[in-house]
């Protein structure tokens, strides 16, 4: 399916990303599905992702005796790769509740604003 088919600006994109171009070997890519909207999860499949990723960082946290986390300091420095992995999906699943919470509209007044 190309740009033009489901209305977008000509030179914007030329193609629109197919579920291939979204899952390449099974892992997901955010950053396509913000712009495009393809597979996007549902406020309770992300607000469930955000809980179960948080539950796992709080979890090790306090099996080593780490404060809470807090923007007074970082405690999550140094993570294990795995659970560097679960931050960073943490911080795209928020991302992506935000930019659904916005809604097209309300993400184009966001960026806008932002660059400006």
């Amino acid at each position: 399916m190309t740009a033009r088919a489901i209305g977008w600006p000509e030179g914007l994109v030329t193609k629109v990303p197919d579920e291939d171009d979204v899952y390449s070997h099974g892992v997901s890519q955010p950053g396509l599905r913000r712009y495009t909207g393809c597979n996007m999860a549902s406020f309770t499949e992300l607000a469930e992702s955000i809980l179960a990723q948080a539950k796992r960082l709080d979890a090790f946290t306090t099996s080593k005796g780490l404060p809470s986390s807090s923007f007074a300091r970082h405690t999550l420095s140094d993570l294990p790769n795995e659970l560097e992995e679960c931050r960073r999906s943490l911080v795209d699943s928020c991302q992506d509740l935000k930019q659904l919470g916005n809604g097209p509209v309300g993400q184009f007044y966001e960026v806008l604003f932002n660059v400006s």
